[in-house]
């Protein structure tokens, strides 16, 4: 007789419905994934939130925003934050800017978060949320550097890759000598990179 360990792992459709079974399974794991990743982002948002809690009027730059989610919880979350969603992504910027569309407090730009189109210190905190991990080492490097040269820290919320404390550290000594980092996270949840210039 099996164990439920066992019996959890039997195909839901039964042994002779195999293609069944694993799009029953996927569905179930592709929601339980959207539960945590909403958990995730509430865990995000208060990050952000925590370090522009003492900023009257926070200037605040997502690069690589994807569908915008993260944005608009900030938006929800503060009531006077400023919010510059960016995307490389042509149809993806297409889709933010409808999202946003009427929403005063935020821009839509296309933005690539290696080449920052943005003057210096132009805001609080920029913001680089589940992407990291999708770039080369040169590119990541460069995000270092237009991050911490376009805002007074810059925020970094990937997912976990052991070792990440000794490779965070290399790609912003290779970005600036005086990028100083905050590490934070666990093996198992986000890893927080809180980067900002000796200015």
């Amino acid at each position: 007789m099996m164990d439920s360990m066992d019996l959890a792992a039997l195909p839901i459709g039964g042994i002779r419905l195999p293609w069944l079974s694993r799009l029953a399974r996927a569905e179930h794991e592709l929601r339980d994934i959207a539960g945590r990743l909403c958990a995730d982002r509430r865990r995000m948002t208060r990050e952000v939130l925590d370090l522009v809690a003492d900023i009257p009027d926070p200037q605040i730059l997502e690069l690589g925003a994807g569908n915008g989610g993260l944005s608009q919880l900030i938006l929800d979350n503060h009531p006077t934050a400023q919010v510059t969603v960016t995307d490389v992504n042509p149809d993806a910027v297409a889709r933010l800017a409808a999202e946003f569309a009427g929403e005063p407090r935020a821009t839509v730009r296309r933005m690539d978060a290696t080449a920052i189109d943005a003057p210096d210190a132009g805001y609080h905190l920029a913001l680089f949320a589940l992407s990291l991990h999708h770039l080369s080492t040169d590119a990541a490097v460069q995000v270092f550097t237009e991050g911490t040269r376009v805002a007074d820290v810059l925020l970094i919320l990937d997912l976990p890759r052991p070792p990440w404390y000794p490779a965070y550290r290399t790609l912003a000594a290779r970005a600036e000598p005086d990028i100083v980092l905050t590490l934070r996270g666990g093996f198992l949840r986000e890893q927080i990179v809180e980067a900002r210039r000796g200015r």
